[in-house]
């Protein structure tokens, strides 16, 4: 994983907004993987399995190696995990590397014509929501970083935001804080939902009779490809 990569995931977790909430410990969120720690992949399994996580969307980070970058979330969407492995999709990846834990966690239909109610993106740092829904872009995860205290209190982060092009499988991940003020993080190629995000994903507000089902044509790839 790219020192740079890391930076930005820790700089989301520990950005804090002033005004963020804080939470007693008994409201923790339980999470048996560690950020910016890398497990061999039957282990990660296995502590994924235990925290009830499920991978919802997979694509390949946009950088010299291409590597899988994999969403996973629980049932209420308490906790979620983007973990990145050392091979590209279709070839299963031997490690995976804790890249962010997300909580929060809410899933929008990518055949939604308008931007989620209540997300405020400004214009800001060459991102521009409306121009992007403009150019077929929709928001399919919206999500919260956090960081944890000794006390295993936890403070709320930047929003991550994480928009597909269904046209032609691009995606983007943005943090955007709490005056919402967007900042790439990374991109993707070979976007896909998979078939357990379905179950997540509301009826979409708005539909054009003329064009396919979106999840239908981006939840193409299996989860046990990454």
């Amino acid at each position: 994983m790219s020192l740079a990569r890391m930076s930005f995931m820790q700089k989301a977790v520990m950005a804090v907004a002033p005004l963020a909430l804080v939470f007693t410990a008994g409201a923790a969120s339980a999470q048996s993987l560690q950020p910016g720690k890398c497990y061999p992949r039957a282990e990660a399994d296995a502590l994924l399995a235990k925290d009830g996580q499920e991978a919802i969307m997979v694509g390949n980070r946009i950088t010299d190696t291409n590597p899988a970058n994999i969403f996973y979330r629980n049932e209420k969407g308490t906790l979620g995990y983007n973990l990145e492995g050392d091979k590209s999709l279709g070839t299963p990846s031997t490690n995976l590397c804790v890249a962010g834990i997300i909580k929060d966690i809410v899933m929008h239909s990518p055949d939604n014509e308008a931007i989620p109610s209540g997300l405020v993106i400004k214009p800001a740092n060459g991102i521009d929501v409306n121009r992007a829904y403009a150019s077929g872009s929709r928001i399919v995860f919206v999500g919260r970083t956090f960081s944890k205290a000794a006390d295993g209190s936890e403070k709320l982060g930047q929003r991550i935001v994480v928009s597909v092009t269904p046209s032609d499988r691009g995606s983007d991940v943005w943090g955007v804080d709490s005056r919402g003020i967007p900042d790439g993080a990374f991109s993707m190629r070979n976007f896909a939902l998979l078939p357990a995000a379905n179950k997540f994903i509301p009826a979409p507000v708005a539909v054009a009779p003329t064009t396919p089902s979106t999840v239908a044509v981006v939840g193409t790839l299996k989860p046990s490809n990454p």
